[in-house]
């Protein structure tokens, strides 16, 4: 894992285990480049228009909720 902010606050991101390091360092320094494009939270969304985008699970109407 790899966290893109300080010890303060954790924004971590996850790199699979099969990547080579020298792609793994490229990979974290790219990531670490554009932190500032990740939405960690919906407060760092705000003002997006829900008719254009929504978040939704596709659940099968015939399958009872479980709680």
């Amino acid at each position: 894992m790899l966290n893109l902010e300080d010890v303060r606050e954790i924004k971590e991101v996850k790199i699979g285990t099969s990547v080579k390091k020298k792609i793994w360092e490229q990979l974290c320094a790219l990531l670490n480049e554009f932190k500032n494009v990740f939405a960690w939270s919906y407060n760092d969304m705000s003002g997006l228009d829900t008719n254009i985008v929504q978040h939704k699970l596709p659940l099968k109407p015939d399958y009872p909720s479980i709680l």
